[in-house]
Parts: structure tokens; sequence; C-alpha cells
């Protein structure tokens, strides 16, 4: 079964994947070109995009997670495909 790797709807360049970062218990869905971030639960569609998505570093920030720390823990391990729903 050929499986494909979910485009990412707010650049239309990158690739979703799970991530999951060391400082925060949430898993996330991130983009690996533009750093968008949703949370899992949340819908990811194409269309025109506002406010229904994050931006990495921000988001990691709001959380209290700064510096290199932000990029530590299991990020672009694993693919998110266009037959999950989040």
């Amino acid at each position: 079964m050929n499986k494909q790797i979910k485009i990412c709807p707010a650049c239309n360049q990158g690739y979703l994947y799970h991530a999951k970062p060391k400082y925060i218990p949430e898993e996330i869905i991130l983009c690996d070109e533009c750093d968008a971030v949703w949370l899992k639960g949340m819908k990811i569609f194409y269309g025109e995009y506002d406010k229904d998505f994050y931006s990495y570093v921000p988001f990691m920030e709001s959380r209290g997670v700064t510096g290199e720390s932000i990029w530590e823990g299991d990020l672009f391990e694993k693919p998110y495909y266009e037959s999950e729903t989040s």
C-alpha cells in the first residue's frame, strides 16, 4: 500500500510530520519547510489560512520553551499521511 505524506496547506511546499517536542506534553503536527504547527486533533485542510495553525517558534515560546531547547525532541520522524485525521 502506497501512502502519500500530506503536503503542508500553509506553504504548499513542505511535508507534515507528527512531532513530540521534548519540553511540552502535546504531540503536534509540524511542517518541515515553513514550521507551521497544528495541535493533534485540529482539522488540517487546504484552503484560506489565517488563524488555524501556529508558527513553531512563537508556539514553543508561548509555552515557556526558548533558545536551542525549542528544537529538542522527536521532530520530523513520523510522517503525517493524507489518509490520517489529526
